[in-house]
């Protein structure tokens, strides 16, 4: 084990593990209670057995017991909210993946660590009953199917799964015998007309089930039903006898309930090229726990469930026996503000036609999910003015980190200010007619909101190929629509290649982190933005020459991305 029997009387295994692994119990620099808790992940603690709650926002470990015992908490917590922790069965081993960085850190009872490489944003990890491998779902951005990688840790070898027509890829679990993991993700319906939303075009709530040991392909289930959505499956949890599957539904504020003896049949069946079984085969109990659920754990003796609910503050504790909730435990009394109650909102697929979606289906994390959407005819201001529907193209999702200031908003500039833009969304979109007070909130949420502080420092090692970059930048006439301290004019430009049609001028703070680019994300790297047009082929938009740039030399166009990823 990872700490002596006699440790175990003084100290619950994860403070102890986290404890070693941090090197210090320490609080976050310059952080602030005042958002709550926030729990965001849950494991069952052998050494006290309890659940033990990792909470964001307090920076604390809180352990309750089956039946809701609240203990005195801990504060090793030093990480930030990107992270997310896996451990071992056997407590030996611990990982740590945050999805800003494309990695796997692995460390040991002994102290030694490995980090491996992984695709891009690795979003939640777990262990397969050995602790030889690690499962990593990652969800980074764009059209690509999202990954899977199982990582063996002894050679190092990574095998990356794509899960097919995939986006919003969260939770990940392995059942107790090792042969299957199961991952949580949405549907994307993003090459579909927007006329079509009423009849569910938008996204599908899906759970897919991966081989661990070379069973065939991925198989994919809707857990949405025919009437009725549950948005945005996180966390994920699997029975440790092996009986059920339960899956956190963090815009629905379910936990769905899957029996593995029905599911598994019908996992076949689809993996076979059979058509996907209605959510009703599988699901046995939808149950109802708090504000956007997302950490989930089972007791070892499978007679429990805990739910970490993020945006409430709480823990649902579930009896397998009942299908219920027994008990709910509040870890702050603290009430929400105006903020938090338009996160919540931001997070809620109740606000959405039938529970499909929520806003932060396309934006995840109230980043982008890098696809490109036919929002163009719905994209009308929300008090007032002239609709746009000339364009005739899907655009790709923007980032909605550090947006205040700059707009007007949507690729169209069709929105003088943020709430004017939500209430068009979540007339168009959503069929959701917001009070007043809803869109206060929600502004009061989006006008902070920010690239958040854990992300990768600009590393610039060709310090004068950035200044270099910097001058072509100027001499090119960038810096007249790319304008100010957020590189932007607020202004729309006609631009060539795309028929006359006026797009916004997007801020290049942070350019790095919102791939893909271009209005219709065909540039899959910055690179891309300034290589010479290549006419139309796939149907996307004429790339423009952006000012000249399409004739600089290779040199030249190397310092310019130089420059970009300084900013």
């Amino acid at each position: 084990m990872l700490i002596t029997a006699r440790s175990a009387l003084v100290r619950p295994l994860i403070a102890a593990a986290l404890a070693w692994w941090l090197g210090a119990v320490q609080q976050a620099a310059g952080f602030s209670a005042e958002n709550g808790a926030r729990p965001s992940q849950v494991f069952w603690d052998p050494s006290v057995k309890a659940f033990a709650v990792l909470e964001t926002g307090t920076r604390e470990i809180t352990w309750i017991s089956t039946k809701g015992e609240r203990r005195a908490p801990h504060k090793p917590w030093g990480e930030s909210e990107s992270t997310r922790l896996a451990f071992s069965a056997d407590g030996l081993r611990m990982a740590r993946v945050n999805r800003w960085y494309p990695q796997l850190i692995v460390a040991t009872q002994g102290g030694a660590s490995a980090t491996l490489p992984l695709a891009d944003a690795p979003i939640q990890a777990a262990f397969t009953p050995d602790g030889k491998r690690v499962v990593v779902a990652c969800d980074a951005p764009g059209p690509e199917p999202r990954l899977v990688c199982i990582v063996d840790l002894a050679s190092p070898k990574t095998e990356r799964i794509p899960i097919p027509n995939s986006s919003g890829l969260r939770g990940v679990a392995v059942d107790p015998k090792g042969l299957w993991a199961f991952a949580a993700h949405l549907v994307p319906k993003s090459n579909l007309p927007s006329t079509q939303f009423e009849q569910g075009w938008v996204f599908t709530n899906a759970i897919s089930r991966i081989p661990l040991r070379g069973q065939g392909p991925v198989a994919t289930l809707s857990l949405d039903t025919r009437t009725r959505g549950y948005a945005n499956p996180e966390g994920v949890a699997v029975d440790p006898l092996g009986r059920f599957l339960y899956v956190a539904h963090a815009g629905a504020d379910v936990v769905s309930v899957i029996d593995l003896d029905r599911f598994h049949p019908l996992a076949d069946a689809a993996a076979a090229g059979g058509a996907g079984a209605p959510s009703h085969e599988f699901v046995v109990a939808r149950i109802p726990v708090g504000a956007h659920p997302q950490g989930i754990a089972a007791s070892p003796d499978g007679r429990h469930v805990a739910v970490a609910n993020r945006l409430d503050d709480t823990v649902s504790i579930l009896s397998v026996e009942q299908n219920a909730v027994v008990k709910t435990v509040s870890l702050t009394p603290a009430l929400p503000a105006p903020s938090h109650r338009g996160e919540r909102l931001f997070y809620s697929g109740k606000l959405s036609l039938n529970g499909q979606f929520s806003c932060a289906s396309c934006h995840p994390d109230g980043h982008t999910d890098g696809l490109n959407w036919d929002l163009p005819k719905h994209d009308l201001p929300g008090r007032g003015g002239t609709p746009q529907v000339s364009a005739d193209r899907f655009l790709n999702t923007k980032s909605l980190y550090g947006t205040a200031g700059t707009d007007p908003y949507g690729w169209l500039g069709t929105s003088a200010d943020l709430e004017d833009r939500v209430a068009g969304t979540l007339r168009g979109l959503f069929a959701y007619e917001p009070p007043a007070d809803e869109l206060a909130a929600l502004r009061a949420y989006l006008e902070p909101l920010d690239y958040p502080r854990d992300l990768p420092a600009r590393v610039m090692p060709d310090a004068a190929g950035v200044r270099r970059g910097a001058m072509l930048f100027l001499e090119l006439g960038c810096a007249k629509c790319h304008a100010g301290e957020r590189f932007t004019d607020q202004r729309p430009h006609a631009l060539d290649g795309n028929r006359g049609l006026e797009l916004d001028t997007p801020s290049l703070r942070r350019v790095s982190e919102t791939g893909p680019w271009w209005h219709d994300g065909s540039a899959r790297s910055l690179a891309e933005l300034f290589e010479p047009p290549a006419g139309n082929a796939s149907g996307s938009f004429l790339r423009p020459a952006h000012g000249g740039a399409g004739r600089l030399n290779p040199d030249q166009r190397r310092d310019l991305v130089e420059f970009l990823r300084s900013l």
